[in-house]
């Protein structure tokens, strides 16, 4: 695994990737044979972003359950974001406690708020009383001179090239939101 620490929004699980595959390679390279169609052959007319991008959703819930790539407790979703001009980033929602405003006229009149549910932050599930619970929306440019290039290959191959696409987004995001999730 790289990136556990307490402050890592998203890491990698190599070991249980391995350790779980069908194939005693990787499961995450099983799952990209799988879903090729959203790549194209061997990621033919795909820019480096495209490609980086496809290969995230892959690794992670809902197509890969446990995903190849794991999330922070607080990390509650994340999605692409393109501009205008053609620029991506990913929004990380992270579970956040509310303002302290709005917490004084909610907490101890029985509003439910996020709940645990072993480590993750959850919503609350039942609608039996009102709820209030807040997310933290941040934005993190993928620059496509800093993801890995398209290359080319099937198999094996494709396998790796993923793999450090999905590295290099985690390291991306992790810079970003460090000092958040320390801070939260």
């Amino acid at each position: 695994m790289i990136g556990t620490s307490a402050s890592a929004a998203f890491w990698v699980d190599d070991t249980y990737d391995r350790d779980m595959s069908s194939d005693g390679r990787s499961r995450f390279g099983a799952y990209l044979r799988q879903k090729a169609g959203m790549f194209g052959d061997e990621g033919d007319g795909m820019d480096n972003v495209r490609f980086a991008l496809a290969v995230w959703r892959i690794a992670q819930p809902p197509i890969m359950s446990p995903g190849y790539v794991r999330w922070h407790p607080r990390v509650v979703d994340n999605c692409e974001h393109w501009d205008d001009d053609g620029r991506v980033s990913l929004t990380i929602e992270l579970a956040t406690a509310l303002p302290t405003q709005v917490a004084r006229t909610t907490i101890g009149l029985g509003w439910a708020g996020w709940e645990r549910y072993g480590e993750r932050w959850i919503e609350p599930y039942d609608n039996d009383c009102p709820a209030a619970f807040a997310t933290l929306a941040i934005r993190v440019p993928l620059p496509s001179d800093l993801l890995p290039p398209l290359g080319c290959g099937i198999g094996t191959a494709l396998t790796h090239r993923a793999q450090s696409a999905v590295r290099v987004i985690c390291a991306l995001i992790n810079s970003k939101l460090e000092p958040v999730l320390v801070g939260l």
